[in-house]
């Protein structure tokens, strides 16, 4: 994904304080693991790869290990669920600080994956912007914390009820509030910003968004100020956006998962027909994106060629 640089750095740097050896030669890298170690790790980032890395890794050990400064989101604990049902012994997934005692042998188990709270919220943006009522299954409230309390202060009717059901509302779309920035979870995802950015354009008011994280994340606003957004770019890491603006229809391209999703929605909004290229990366995070946004009424379609 073109959002900037995803260093392995410290993925290679805990695997070593596993023991595995990693050489990079002929521009790939070899890994071989001879000698097991449960060492007391932290990580240099709170990345969340790196820390399910270090989850299946331990996993495989039978003695007891630390990780720390860990990744906490829902999927690292569903992880962490997973590994346990299969016999490791893991407390304080969920927390930055991991304890981890595995077995040289795991069990096959059953588990149902948690749902994706990116996926969930991105439909809770879209039915925002569109002025539409849906509910949407399968939310947690404990995972839409932060995504409600910033769609309310975007105006946004929205409340997740007790059989974990996200519900939107038609709403009055007015900022309350004049920055919204990322941070690790519990925090605002970065996965969801682009996607916020969409909603900044079709909200009353002037709004600082801010990701910290990638230094390309932003940049895909290009293809929203083409539309017709009011977006000014401030550094590579911050936008400001004032709202509301009436979209128009554009010939727009994918360039990653996120910005790719984004530029759907807009297009939902925009007057006219747009016609959007490379969908096939927006599909890697959304399944059947499509026929889901043709669910809930939108007029979209997708052909395999533009002659097609």
């Amino acid at each position: 994904d073109q959002i900037g640089e995803r260093l392995l750095d410290t993925h290679f740097s805990m695997m070593k304080e596993f023991g595995v050896n990693v050489e990079a030669k002929d521009g790939k890298f070899h890994l071989d693991w001879e000698k097991k170690k449960a060492p007391r790790v932290f990580l240099e980032e709170a990345s969340v790869t790196a820390t399910e890395m270090g989850l299946i890794l331990a996993s495989s050990i039978s003695e007891e290990m630390v990780l720390e400064d860990a990744a906490s989101e829902p999927h690292v604990q569903d992880l962490a669920k997973m590994l346990t049902k299969m016999g490791a012994k893991i407390d304080g997934a969920g927390t930055n600080r991991i304890v981890i005692s595995g077995k040289k042998k795991l069990s096959g188990v059953l588990h149902r994956v948690v749902p994706d709270h990116i996926d969930g919220g991105t439909f809770a943006i879209a039915a925002a912007i569109t002025g539409g009522h849906v509910e949407i299954e399968d939310c947690p409230r404990e995972h839409y914390h932060i995504l409600l309390h910033y769609l309310k202060n975007m105006g946004v009717e929205a409340k997740c009820e007790d059989d974990n059901r996200l519900c939107v509302k038609p709403s009055n779309l007015r900022a309350l509030k004049r920055k919204f920035q990322t941070r690790p979870w519990p925090g605002f995802p970065t996965d969801l910003m682009s996607p916020f950015i969409v909603l900044a354009t079709q909200t009353e008011g002037t709004v600082l968004c801010h990701d910290w994280m990638y230094e390309w994340r932003v940049f895909f606003v290009d293809d929203l100020i083409s539309m017709g957004a009011n977006i000014f770019i401030a550094d590579p890491h911050r936008v400001i956006v004032t709202g509301p603006t009436k979209l128009r229809a554009e010939k727009l391209f994918c360039k990653d998962i996120r910005a790719g999703i984004s530029i759907i929605l807009a297009a939902l909004v925009a007057r006219g027909t747009s016609v959007i290229e490379n969908v096939e990366v927006v599909e890697r995070g959304y399944e059947k994106i499509v026929e889901r946004f043709q669910g809930l009424g939108a007029e979209i379609r997708r052909k395999e060629s533009l002659n097609g």
